[in-house]
């Protein structure tokens, strides 16, 4: 079994290019579906205040 692990660092990276102009046509909408930053702790925003800039989907079960 392959376990594909992702830094902290690079979902923060991920998390904002997905609202880059490409980004936000193509990614956006599979981060919300995937629940891509599912283990992305907030206290890697940049600000705590671009959490909802996507969809609580986008969370997965994470508590924040």
């Amino acid at each position: 079994m392959t376990v594909a692990m992702v830094s902290d660092q690079e979902l923060t990276m991920l998390y904002y290019n997905c609202l880059a102009p490409h980004g936000i046509k193509k990614f956006h909408p599979l981060a919300e579906n995937y629940a891509l930053f599912d283990n992305l702790p907030m206290c890697s925003l940049i600000k705590k205040e671009h959490a909802p800039l996507y969809d609580n989907k986008a969370w997965g079960s994470n508590p924040g």
